[in-house]
């Protein structure tokens, strides 16, 4: 096998890396990749830059001052990614099988938005999208492609990084997964904890330990992290909920669930559930922002080519000392827009070279995500699908119908289109361009 590029990211040197790899390999890989050229890259620009109300004045034209009204509050960031998390799964969006009381009743104390979509479909589309706060391309693996892996982003790692932070990636598995090892490290985590870390004898499957046992082994160093006196940022990818199912024998809770996929679920929930127990009379957990989100969901009952249980997730901020007040919106919103509503929290003054939004503050027309071969666009009332072969259609969603209203709606259909390939065509040209760092 010729060299992958996860074997040629050792070190946290983006020039390095790309220094081991052939460069008769990266130009082959290019071929593989979707070209976008909706219109012109200065107009797509332009229109991004209409959209989110920015005013050029870097290198990026999409960078853009944010300031608070209030001093920065530097809380603790624990961000948990969600294996395949669909909504749908819990009883708030309408399950009526008891799979995720813990989450609906974090939804329910705390901060949560529910209509909100996912990047892509993959993994590395929601850790990528979601620290880094840019979407997803098709045909593109941004932490695996030559293009945009060896590249550092102005997303949460670095901002949090330059404000004091230190932080560290739990994962069950490998580090190595999808060149996440490669990645990330240069990208401000200071610390990745694998199935390196964990006894050889609690694995559960091939994609490492349990979530519960990632957790446990998880609380040492994060108490050590809080014992330096600086804040920190503690990033979880679970991955109970992916297939093959399985649920450890040896633990105290037995699901009650008929499928083995819903029983995964149980065992997730309840996961999370018991770390959340440990971690409440820890001296951190007052000043501590907890976030839970899908890294993308599953295909549940599919109605549609592209389906949207495989982007639907629950966003929910939980935090019993900050957020006093529980709040629930409805409005779109996407994974991507996670880091500017954390920094919303803690009100610190930052430059914002993402596509995402301050859920707080800003609302979107539309929510956009991409599949491999796919666009999808949802506001409200519609879901557009766009197939790469040109095919396109549009349907009442919430009514899960199958009429295509395409061509009596076509001015929605021309907003829906140019919003979405404006931001895509945009992130396409900040990763050729070598823009999206932190300025």
């Amino acid at each position: 096998m010729p060299i992958q590029v996860k074997h040629a990211f050792e070190t946290e040197s983006p020039f390095l890396n790309q220094m081991g790899i052939n460069p008769v390999f990266n130009f082959l890989h290019t071929f593989t990749e979707f070209d976008l050229n909706y219109l012109p890259d200065n107009e797509v620009v332009g229109n991004v830059q209409r959209y989110l109300g920015i005013k050029p004045e870097f290198e990026s034209p999409i960078a853009r001052r944010v300031t608070f009204n209030q001093p920065p509050k530097k809380y603790n960031i624990v961000l948990v990614l969600m294996e395949s998390m669909y909504s749908g799964q819990m009883e708030r969006f309408g399950n009526t099988l008891g799979l995720s009381p813990v989450l609906d009743s974090l939804a329910r104390e705390g901060l949560c938005f529910d209509n909100v979509y996912t990047a892509g479909i993959h993994t590395y589309n929601g850790v990528f999208s979601t620290l880094f706060s840019l979407p997803a391309l098709m045909q593109n693996k941004p932490t695996l492609s030559s293009e945009s892996s060896g590249q550092l982003y102005a997303g949460l790692p670095n901002v949090l990084k330059k404000e004091g932070y230190k932080s560290v990636f739990f994962v069950t598995g490998s580090r190595d997964f999808d060149n996440f090892s490669g990645v990330f490290p240069p990208n401000g985590i200071d610390m990745m904890v694998d199935e390196e870390r964990y006894p050889k004898k609690a694995a559960l499957n091939n994609w490492g330990v349990g979530d519960h046992t990632m957790f446990d082994y998880s609380l040492p160093v994060v108490d050590s992290l809080a014992g330096l006196g600086s804040p920190f940022f503690a990033l979880y990818m679970t991955v109970s909920t992916h297939s093959p199912y399985s649920v450890p024998k040896d633990i105290p809770f037995v699901p009650a669930a008929e499928s083995a996929r819903d029983r995964s679920y149980q065992y997730a929930d309840w996961s999370i559930g018991r770390f959340l127990k440990m971690v409440k009379n820890k001296p951190w957990f007052s000043n501590t922002l907890f976030v839970f989100l899908a890294d993308h969901g599953q295909v549940f009952d599919p109605v549609y080519d592209l389906d949207l249980s495989y982007h639907q997730t629950p966003l929910i901020f939980y935090a019993p000392s900050i957020i006093t007040q529980p709040l629930s919106y409805k409005k779109v919103a996407l994974q991507i827009d996670v880091f500017p509503t954390i920094m919303h929290f803690l009100s610190i003054p930052y430059i914002n070279n993402t596509l995402g939004i301050d859920l707080l503050k800003e609302s979107r027309p539309f929510a956009y995500f991409s599949s491999d071969y796919k666009l999808g666009v949802v506001n409200d009332e519609f879901f557009l699908v766009i197939d790469k072969s040109g095919k396109e259609a549009l349907y009442k969603y919430r009514q899960r119908s199958l009429v295509n209203h395409y061509d009596r709606q076509k001015s929605l259909v021309d907003s829906m289109k140019n919003y979405t390939y404006s931001m895509l065509q945009t992130t396409q040209y900040l990763l050729r361009k070598r823009l999206a760092h932190l300025p």
